[in-house]
């Protein structure tokens, strides 16, 4: 999932092209259709068990069981039984154990593989997808403070780590921030803490999809 999601970007075209996995892997690009059906064939070859589900986003459509809608068939999602979790094979900055939080609780029809005999087919059921644990996104702080001699400023030595939501928009967004903006970037997980911050340096662990849902993101940094 790591490698595809880092070296194929997804774009906003009609060219049937896109949707040819050889053409993908030449030019590093598809559509959002044609990088679910990429995953799908990388989990199919490798014989990766997983379902596909397709759900939609509650915020704007619950997912009535006995109503039948192509509305509730929006998103698609893959959901592995061996370990009751779920890919977003379309979201980039996403890896296996996290999907959008519009998603978590809504209904989702679950699609299995059937075979008999030589041939395949596909069974689905309409189940309630999970939600996660309540330290699936976590922020904790390691604070020391020194207080200079008027007490008119503050030493700061922080550590701070992220995990799930609250790593989603930093650890694996740290591969396309370019190297000019590297220390912006930095700075700015620091300065977003208030106001009248000045930086005197900042050191991340653990940055960049490689780590995102495996270690927790973390910023090292001294400010006054």
């Amino acid at each position: 999932e790591n490698h595809i999601k880092k070296r194929i970007g997804i774009v906003n075209s009609n060219d049937e092209r896109l949707n040819n996995i050889s053409y993908m892997i030449d030019n590093s690009a598809t559509t959002e259709f044609g990088m679910i059906k990429m995953m799908f064939q990388a989990l199919y070859l490798n014989d990766i068990n997983f379902e596909i589900v397709l759900t939609c986003n509650r915020y704007s459509t619950l997912f009535h069981e006995d109503i039948e809608s192509y509305t509730f068939l929006d998103e698609t999602l893959f959901y592995f039984p061996s370990i009751d979790d779920y890919m977003a094979p379309n979201a980039v900055l996403y890896r296996t154990g996290i999907i959008p939080y519009g998603y978590l609780g809504n209904n989702g029809l679950f699609i299995r593989s059937v075979s008999v005999g030589d041939f395949v087919t596909g069974a689905g059921s309409i189940k309630k997808i999970g939600v996660f644990p309540q330290d699936h996104s976590v922020s904790d702080m390691f604070m020391s403070v020194k207080f200079d001699e008027a007490f008119e400023q503050t030493t700061v030595e922080l550590k701070q780590t992220f995990t799930g939501d609250n790593a989603l928009n930093l650890q694996p967004v740290y591969d396309y921030v370019p190297a000019d903006k590297m220390t912006e970037f930095k700075e700015a997980i620091v300065k977003g803490l208030g106001e009248n911050i000045e930086v005197v340096s900042v050191e991340l662990e653990a940055q960049g999809a490689d780590n995102f849902m495996k270690i927790p993101f973390a910023a090292n940094s001294t400010y006054k």
